[in-house]
This record gives structure tokens, sequence and C-alpha cells, in this order.
């Protein structure tokens, strides 16, 4: 069985999909409290730490998280660290405030952390831009570009996974991904009468239908349009959310 520690875990999406894979969950660290919390509710059995990310020394982390290893599992259980350093930073969709020196510090405090504490295997989940590939080339690290919605997932996302080991003879699925009104529906959310084009939120003028798979969902995007009514407010997923739930009245 293969035990997962999750670094810069936020809600648990990677930890999820582990759980999902058959893989436990054993600990999840992040600085965002709220978001501990979430992931504390979806795993309970994991230990979570709250705590800030790349401030230290990474070879102190890594010790730490040896310690732990060797204190919570049975000897020589197989463990995977994975890391999904934060990407806003570095992504083209942030505009206002891009900041690639940034976020390649902590990519690259993730990547230390990694060398140094040499658990069985790793991942770290980063946004496809020129800086990231780059940084993950002059480390010599292996790396495959990935688009979500050819994983199943209801997203037009694109990641770069970089790994302990190649990830070219993942297979891609062959049922098409869920459209942004499905995914609503399985989270009983349905959109207002006439809200039918979803926007990225970006200055660009790119659209898709309800019914086409989505941009990334936030609670910034996608933003929804009424076409035949532009001059009223575009609604964004959390106030669709807040408006059918009754919740900030």
């Amino acid at each position: 069985m293969l035990h997962v520690i999750d670094l810069f875990c936020g809600a648990g999406g990677f930890s999820e999909g582990a759980r999902q894979a058959g893989a436990v969950v054993v600990l999840a660290v992040d600085c965002w409290r709220e978001a501990l919390d979430v992931h504390a509710a979806n795993h309970p059995d994991a230990e979570h730490w709250c705590e800030e990310i790349g401030t230290g020394d990474p070879a102190e982390l890594a010790q730490r998280l040896r310690a732990f290893a060797a204190n919570a599992l049975p000897p020589g259980a197989p463990v995977h660290l994975h890391a999904s350093p934060p990407c806003q930073s570095l992504s083209k969709a942030n505009r206002a405030s891009r900041d690639t020196s940034g976020g390649l510090r902590l990519t690259r405090f993730a990547l230390d952390v990694i060398e140094a504490a040499r658990f069985d295997s790793w991942t770290v989940e980063q946004v496809s831009a020129p800086a990231v590939r780059g940084l993950f080339d002059a480390r010599g690290v292996l790396y495959r570009h990935l688009a979500c919605d050819k994983l199943g997932v209801p997203s037009i996302r694109r990641r770069l996974i970089a790994a302990s080991e190649t990830l070219e003879d993942m297979q891609e699925c062959i049922d098409r991904p869920l459209t942004l009104r499905q995914a609503m529906d399985r989270a009983d959310m349905s959109a207002p009468p006439g809200f039918e084009v979803q926007r990225d939120g970006s200055t660009k003028d790119t659209r898709r239908r309800l019914d086409d798979v989505s941009y990334t969902v936030t609670t910034r995007s996608p933003i929804l349009w009424n076409d035949a009514r532009r001059r009223e407010l575009s609604l964004s997923i959390a106030t669709i959310k807040v408006l059918q739930t009754g919740r900030g009245r």
C-alpha cells in the first residue's frame, strides 16, 4: 500500500485523487488554515501540519518528514511525496501580479525537499510555463504536459507534472469529460435562465457554452454571461451558489 505525503495540499485535490486510486494519505501540509480544515474533514485519519512551506531550510523539512514516516508507518512502507507549489504568480492568466521569481522559488524549494527526503517516489504539479519547464530541464527531472480534459476532468486546465518516473505511458481517457452544466448539475447547482455563456474572466473575448468543458472552476472563474442582456451583471459560480442556497441574506 502506497502512503502519500501532500505538500501545499490546499483543500486536497491531489490527496483525494490518490485516495480514489487506492493510496493512503498520511500527512498533509499547508499554511491555509481553512483549506487544511477541509482536507482534514475529507481525510480525518491523516496528520495535518499548518505551516508555511518555503521559508526555512529544505533539508530541515525533509528531515521532519522522514522522522514522521519512520514513527507513523511500518518499517519499509512505501512513501510517495507530492508537492503542488502555488502557481498563481507563474500563470499566464495572472496578468496583474505575475511574479516568476517568487513562483519558481517555491517550486525550487519543493524539489530541494524531495531530493533531501529521498522517499520511494514523488511528483510535483505546476503550470505549464516556460520558466517552469526551464527549471525542470535544469534540474534534470522527468516531466510531462498533461491536459486535464483528456484525463476525465471537467476542465481545460493544462499542467506540468514532474515525477520520479516517466509518465509517457499514462493512458488518456476515452470518455468525454463532463461539461460545466453537467458538473454543476452534480453539485445541485443550475445557471439562471439565459446564462448560457462561460468566460474565463480574462481580458480576452474567449467564450465557451455551458455545454462545453469548463475553464478552471474557482470562486471567480468561469463567469456566466447572458448575451441577450449584456448590460446586466454577470454571475460567478460563487454568486450562483449564494443565490441558490440563500446564504448571505
